[in-house]
This record gives C-alpha cells, structure tokens and sequence, in this order.
C-alpha cells in the first residue's frame, strides 16, 4: 500500500484534534454515505484482503512558517524511559561550572534540572527533525541537554529547534474556549423543561499558523477523494451539528516514513489495539501509555437507542512496542457494539514507524 498526507485546514471549533479511530469512523460513514452501505459491509467483513482497506494515523500538528515559507510537520512523542539518575547527575554537573564550585549551588542544580523536566515531559509531539532522531537511536537526555542550552524551544506542547521557532509568527496559535450549551432531552429531540444550561471546553487552532495533518496507507487514494469532499461538509468528530470540526480537507503528496529496515520495534502513530500473537510481550524493548476509552455512537446518523459502546484500552501514539514480525501495518477491528441490528467497529490499526534498537538506554 502507498502512504498519504492528507492536510486538514480547521474553518473554525473543534472538539479536541482527531485521533485514529475517529478519522477511521468518519471515512467509514463517508463510504457508506458516498458509495453504499453494502460496500462498507463487504469492507468491514473482509477487511485485510480488501482492496479498499485503508489505516489512518491519529492527526498531528503541522506549523505554517512565515511568508508562506514552508512548514514543519509534527509527530507524537516517545514513550520513553526516564533518564537514569546517573545521566541527570552527569548533566547537573556540567551546568555547575556555569554557577559556581560550591557543593550547596551543585545540589541547587541538580534540583533546577529535575524540576525542569517534569515540564520537559508534557511535551506531546516533536517537530519531523527531532522525531528523525529518536527514531536513529538517539536518547532523550540529549535533546534535554539542548533545550536546557535553548536550543530547542517548546510552543503549544510541540518541541523543536530554535530556529524553526523564529520562522513561526508571533501569535497566539491554539485557544480553549468555554461555551453554554443548552441541554437537549434525547427522546424528544428538543431543550429540557427546566431549560438547563452545561458548560462546554472547545479548542480554537489558528489555522493561518496551526494546521492538522493525518497519515492514510490506502492502495486507492482515488476512492477516498469524494469522501473527502464530503467530509468537508459534514464535518469530523463530535458536536458536528453545532458546527465543530470542520475541515478544509486536502491529499497533499505521498510520503515515505523514515524506517529503520532492520528492527521490528515501531512507534505507533495511531491509537492501537494489537491482534493476538502480533507482539512479543517478553521484550524489554517495549515502552507504552494505556488510555481507557469510551466511544459514544454517531448520532449524526443514528438515531435512538443507546449511544455509549463498549470501553476500549488502546495503546496511545507514541506507544514504542517490539513485534514478532514486521508488517506493513498491525492491530485489528474491534466489535465495540451492536445497534439497532449492525455491528459497530472500532478501529485498532496502526501504521508503524521502525525504530532503532535501543541497548542499554539507562
């Protein structure tokens, strides 16, 4: 299969950034909608030899520079181990000088580097350059080294080098809003007597700088075209219907990831559900984050009934996890619920980026 950029240029709101099973979800109402329900079915039932399967990564920041200047593509943190204490000490020690020989400012140093770190690790996605090299091996510590020497510079929870910082433009790139909402009773479609009120967190991008971009691996990219035009009408993720996540929607070139040729360990770059006997859990070479999901039905299309599926655990972007084989992709489809007489799915599928094998990180 060949893999695709496809650009996602925010008209307004959104609900919170689109990961893999939501884009996974949309483009399959897009075949049903564009296509047919019936080509959707024979899809889903067989799914790996299909010639129109498709894996979506999760979307991920894309940075606009100045000038229309190019722009940086973003991807998802590493889960990684924390340095070894040894390193943290070793590096204190090498700012100490900078202060002074004094045994007490030392252990200040040691404290103001650890300190720094928690803030270092929120980090959610690296710029394309930084993620290149922690794909090639290189330890994290490093790139703390740099951005303690400013270096590397963080914006909107994205590292990346000081220079690609100073292409940016100086404005405020994302902003969480707080809106009222009214509540709606479910049976009757309509405001509930009592005419109660909720509050609701939504996300502003600023999509002349922050834009969104996701992977799609796809032998037919022509198929999903018309779906793209369509879901740039209707919109992706949740509270379409009061005018969230919009898109201008765009295939913008096929790509080739950087891929370490002989490892079996991968980053995932999308939300992942591994099938049974694709993993070897005996490896020390695996380093993960669990997220607990519920997912809620589309209620854009389906009416009554419950709306919550079954919770699901997957393993987040970013998640580092050592296969049996190599594959072009892994994970599987997951029968998250039954409504209204269909089977729903939950997509589990990952593209994978090979990774370096990493000895003796500690």
């Amino acid at each position: 299969m060949k893999l695709y950029r496809i650009l996602l240029k925010p008209k307004g709101i959104i609900e919170k950034i689109p990961s893999s099973e939501t884009i996974f979800g949309a483009l399959c109402w897009g075949i049903r909608i564009v296509y047919s329900e019936e080509e959707l079915i024979t899809l889903l039932n067989n799914f790996k030899d299909s010639s129109k399967k498709f894996i979506p990564s999760s979307a991920f920041p894309l940075l606009k520079f100045k000038n229309n200047n190019g722009c940086l593509y973003c991807y998802p943190n590493l889960i990684l181990p924390d340095p070894s204490s040894k390193e943290m000490i070793n590096l204190a020690q090498r700012y100490t000088p900078k202060i002074s020989n004094n045994i007490d400012e030392i252990q200040y140093s040691k404290r103001l580097i650890i300190s720094e770190y928690k803030k270092f690790k929120e980090i959610k996605y690296l710029s394309e350059t930084l993620f290149k090299r922690l794909v090639n091996g290189e330890k994290i510590i490093k790139l703390y080294e740099e951005y303690l020497n400013e270096r590397l510079k963080i914006i909107e929870g994205i590292l990346l080098a000081s220079e690609d910082f100073d292409k940016i433009e100086n404005e405020k790139l994302m902003e969480k809003r707080t809106l009222l909402r009214n509540k709606i009773d479910r049976l009757s479609f309509s405001t509930v007597p009592s005419g109660d009120v909720y509050y609701e967190e939504v996300v502003y991008l600023n999509s002349e700088i922050l834009q969104l971009y996701f992977l799609l691996l796809t032998d037919d990219i022509n198929f999903f075209i018309p779906i793209f035009r369509w879901l740039s009408d209707t919109g992706i993720g949740g509270n379409r219907t009061v005018g969230k996540g919009y898109y201008e929607i765009e295939v913008k070139e096929e790509v080739n990831l950087f891929q370490n040729v002989d490892s079996n360990i991968f980053i995932s770059l999308s939300k992942y559900l591994p099938e049974e006997g694709e993993i070897d859990w005996r490896s020390e070479n695996n380093y993960y984050k669990l997220l607990s999901y519920q997912p809620r039905v589309d209620t854009m299309f389906f009416k009554g009934g419950e709306f919550i599926k079954n919770r699901i655990t997957y393993f987040s972007e970013g998640s580092i996890l050592q296969a049996k084989e190599k594959k072009e992709y892994y994970g599987k489809l997951y029968p998250s619920a039954e409504f209204q007489g269909k089977i729903i799915y939950q997509s589990g599928f990952t593209i994978p980026v090979f990774i370096k094998r990493r000895e003796n990180e500690n």
